[in-house]
């Protein structure tokens, strides 16, 4: 199977890595990233530019794989972005988008929005667990992580720190930082303990984490998780989050007891969880464990891969 995988922006990488988790099962796993420099050296008008190698890959394709917020379009036409075309396509080629990020968390589901993405493909998977809605046709997927990479630590660290990544401002705490996380950290009579994962490169911000003995997540109105909680538990590093029962299931989470310290949103229950990780109220190592053997059995390159292919034969056949 000749797969192309399509990004536009593909700023958190999610795109590249559904790539790479294919290359680990089909060597004919082929990356597009239609924009090639960042959008302020491009000014108002957006250039998406694809090489020749990209054109002939387009039309040899079995399958593409496109991600779903961004404003790509694959039709009889051709590869849009927007209104612009970008290149010919095999007409014939499988098509699925991958459903992730806040444009279709800020949509209502309804059948008017759904029906318009299936349009756009003939299979639908979900990269987080909260927009997985298989009664809609939106299977899950999950996020992919180089789990031979990111290896799980050790032994915890012994003195008690906790990592988090802010947003850059309190209007955009999507996360929880500045409206849960510092207020209970100065409610539990804890400060110090924070380390700020800002302005550093991704292996520091690795490292970052690896160190920790805990990190939180976020406490968001989704009740979900996104890949920087995924790499934490990849290492061995439990996670704080008010991730949802229902999120917990789809993601195969509870089959661990649920590999993390689940909070509620709200300050005090958020102190509570942090000074019982302080006074050893949990065994972080023991989650610790639970977390890196999770991460490696649903979501490393090797379990997606297969997962995806999976998804691929049991469509195409169905098709």
């Amino acid at each position: 199977m000749r797969v192309t995988i399509i990004s536009l922006y593909d700023y958190a990488g999610s795109g590249k890595r559904i790539h790479e988790s294919l290359l680990s099962i089909n060597k004919d796993s082929y990356y597009i990233t239609l924009m090639k420099a960042p959008l302020r050296l491009l000014g108002k008008y957006k250039k998406h530019i694809i090489t020749d190698k990209d054109r002939e890959r387009l039309l040899s394709s079995d399958i593409y794989i496109f991600k779903g917020d961004d404003t790509i379009q694959i039709n009889e036409r051709g590869l849009y972005v927007g209104k612009r075309y970008v290149g010919e396509i095999k007409k014939t080629a499988y098509r699925i988008l991958l459903v992730s990020g806040s444009l279709f968390r800020g949509r209502a589901f309804s059948e008017k929005h759904i029906d318009k993405y299936k349009q756009r493909s003939d299979l639908m998977l979900a990269i987080c667990p909260d927009l997985a809605f298989p009664h809609m046709g939106i299977k899950y997927l999950g996020f992919a992580i180089d789990t031979s990479k990111i290896k799980a630590r050790g032994a915890s660290p012994k003195k008690f720190t906790l990592s988090y990544y802010p947003a850059k401002s309190m209007a955009k705490d999507k996360k929880g930082v500045y409206n849960y996380l510092l207020p209970a950290i100065d409610k539990a009579g804890a400060g110090g303990i924070g380390k700020c994962i800002m302005g550093v490169s991704y292996n520091e911000s690795l490292a970052i984490k690896r160190g920790s003995s805990v990190y939180f997540e976020s406490i968001s109105k989704y009740g979900s998780y996104g890949n920087s909680g995924m790499e934490a538990m990849a290492q061995g590093v439990p996670i704080i989050a008010n991730i949802f029962d229902s999120v917990i299931s789809q993601s195969n989470m509870d089959d661990y007891a649920s590999p993390v310290i689940k909070v509620m949103a709200d300050i005090d229950d958020l102190s509570l969880k942090i000074k019982g990780c302080m006074n050893g109220e949990y065994d972080l190592e023991e989650i610790g464990k639970k977390s890196a053997i999770y991460v490696e059995k649903y979501h490393s390159y090797n379990s997606i891969g297969r997962k995806l292919i999976n998804y691929i034969n049991n469509g195409i056949l169905a098709k």
